[in-house]
């Protein structure tokens, strides 16, 4: 039985992470899951997506180091951090978005911010 409006297609897969999620459990080892997805770029324009596959990163050694890549090319850039350093980060901004919500400061670059530039205010 043939395949109803079966045709050939041209185009381009990649993989790409398309999800990363941190569970950050109180008392437990942080755990990094990260969802991979397989894309196709047809050549008309249009693109599919499936999932295919999870990493797990149980993040319990901190001295873990992490090989910097350019997002645009996936080349190492030369540069590494830790894995506490990357944590650290991420802790930072999501403290500093709740600091933002809640108004206990500006969002870093605001026009109206008094000390200028990049400061954020804290507001006591």
């Amino acid at each position: 039985m043939a395949d109803y409006q079966e045709s050939q297609v041209a185009g381009t897969s990649w993989h790409r992470f398309n999800q990363i999620h941190i569970d950050n459990t109180r008392g437990g080892v942080p755990v990094v899951t990260m969802h991979e997805e397989r894309v196709v770029a047809l050549a008309d324009g249009r693109e599919l997506r499936e999932p295919v596959g999870v990493l797990e990163l149980p993040c319990g050694d901190l001295s873990y180091p992490i090989t910097l890549r350019d997002p645009a090319s996936g080349e190492p850039t030369g540069a590494t951090v830790t894995l506490g350093e990357a944590y650290a980060i991420v802790y930072s901004l999501c403290l500093q978005e709740a600091l933002i919500r809640d108004g206990a400061i500006l969002r870093p670059g605001v026009s109206d911010n008094p000390l200028g530039g990049d400061t954020p205010v804290i507001e006591e």
